[in-house]
Parts: C-alpha cells; sequence; structure tokens
C-alpha cells in the first residue's frame, strides 16, 4: 500500500538494505533511517488507527532506531533548516535522490507546526516518543493558540523538547522570557525569529506583558535587545529613538512591523 493509502514498513526499513555514500558517518545514517521511518509513522498515523499493525511496526522501528542513535550520542540536535536541509548534531545530512524528498517532506511538516529544532536524550521511553508522533501527526491549526512545547509538557514527555527556532541562530533566534506580572504570574515565552511571532503579538496577554516590562528593567533592556536585533535581521530600518525608547508601546509597534515583514516575506 502506498501514498496516501499508508506507506508500508518496507519503505522505511528500504535503506538498511543498501550501503550509504562515502563518508556518511554511523550516526549520520541512523539519522537518514529515521527521517524515513519517521515520516512513514506520521503518515501512517493519519491513515489507519493507533492500534494498527501499520501504525505498530513504524512506531517500533522508530524507536530502535532514536535508541541506537542516542546509544551513539546521548544527546541529539535535529534542526530542521529551510529548503528542506536536515542537521543531525550540526551536520547536514545528505539529500540525495529519495532522502531529499524525505528530508524536504520532514522539514516542511515540521515548519507548518511552529517546530525548526528537536532535542531528544538519554533514557527516552517509547511511550514518550509515541505520544509525540501522534502530537505531530495532528493538523498544523491545532498549534495556533498553544505551541508543540505546550503540549510535550501537557503529556508529561522528559525526553523530547522542541524550539520553534535553530539554535545555531544567532542575536533574535534567543528566547525572551516576558513577564506579565509578579509572584506567579505567567510568563510569555518570546521566539523573535519565529514564524509564531505573528500569533503572538495579537495575543492580549502579550501587550499586557510588554506593558509591564518598564517595571522589570533587565527584562525590558533583554526584550528590546532581541527585538532591535530581529528588526535588523529582516532588513528592517530601526529609528534611533525606538533604540533608546523606555516607552512599551513603542516596541509594540516595532513589533507589528516585524510580524509585517515575515507575513509578506
Amino acid at each position: 500500500m502506498n501514498g496516501m493509502n499508508g506507506l508500508p514498513l518496507s519503505t522505511a526499513r528500504r535503506t538498511t538494505e543498501h550501503p550509504t555514500a562515502t563518508g556518511v558517518t554511523a550516526v549520520q545514517e541512523q539519522g537518514l533511517h529515521i527521517v524515513r521511518t519517521m515520516r512513514a509513522a506520521i503518515v501512517n498515523l493519519n491513515v489507519y488507527p493507533r492500534g494498527h499493525r501499520m501504525v505498530q511496526e513504524c512506531l517500533d522501528l522508530l524507536y530502535e532506531r532514536f535508541c541506537a542513535l542516542l546509544e551513539m550520542e546521548p544527546k541529539v540536535t535535529i534542526e530542521l533548516k529551510d529548503h528542506g536541509s536536515f542537521d543531525l548534531n550540526g551536520v547536514a545530512l545528505a539529500r540525495k535522490g529519495a532522502e531529499r524528498e524525505f528530508s524536504a517532506w520532514a522539514v516542511q511538516h515540521f515548519h507548518d507546526r511552529g517546530v525548526k529544532t528537536i532535542l531528544l536524550s538519554a533514557g527516552l521511553k517509547k511511550e514518550e516518543l509515541d505520544a509525540f508522533l501522534e502530537l505531530m501527526a495532528r493538523d498544523p491549526n491545532t498549534f495556533v493558540e498553544q505551541p508543540v512545547s505546550k503540549g510535550i509538557e501537557a503529556l508529561g514527555i522528559e525526553h523530547i523538547e522542541t524550539k520553534s527556532y535553530l539554535l545555531s541562530e544567532e542575536g533574535a533566534a534567543r528566547p525572551v522570557i516576558v513577564g506579565i506580572g509578579e509572584g506567579d504570574a505567567p510568563e510569555v515565552e518570546v521566539q523573535l525569529s519565529s514564524d509564531s511571532l505573528a500569533r503572538l503579538v495579537r495575543r492580549p496577554e502579550f501587550q499586557e506583558a510588554i506593558e509591564r516590562l518598564p517595571a522589570r528593567p533587565f527584562l525590558f533592556e533583554q526584550f528590546q535587545k532581541y527585538l532591535l536585533a530581529a528588526l535588523r535581521q529582516f532588513g528592517l530600518q530601526v529609528p534611533k529613538f525606538v533604540q533608546k525608547t523606555e516607552d512599551p508601546s513603542i516596541l509594540f509597534q516595532g513589533l507589528h512591523k516585524l510580524d509585517d515583514k515575515i507575513a509578506t516575506s
């Protein structure tokens, strides 16, 4: 059975039957296997019931491959870059022939759900990986109001993390935590290089967080720093009065300007 009717396990296993290109390390080879198997698992989760053999076999195989990878590297960072580029612990995976198709699919699938980096650590449990894959098989609109990271937290997944930015990016890629109030008040995590910013700036609680920043000088300074870095990253001119402002409404105008730029880029 093929295509939208589901991916057979033989598709996921195919890479183990042929030698990889010269120079590909064992870690990279395992990474390429994982990309294939992950695609098969997610597609099958959308086609078959959770308990179906096609789903279970893919999930079992994917867990085996992640365990093998984590035996070689106790911490794994997967970066899903633009144009289908797929990095494993800072090294680009081969993208030739069929691997290009699977890599491009994985990047687009995770980007659509606001994920650009996946971090895994030794001790990964099968139920954690299964729950993560089921989460990632959901419609991308599921994550408009609540990011994937919150879904992972709610599911109690301890050995998988996601980021909406690339860890290798500089400046604006770093998160800024904006406190809304004192004590146990909630906080907002801002990823200035992420497309999630377009959704974030429209949330009333985020505007409230910006308005409260002057009472917390250190956070205000850090937020201003990364906002300016993000504006410059997208080629936007930053007036001097914005660079020195202590008025949160000015910063909020800058966010909307950045939001518009991201939406049209």
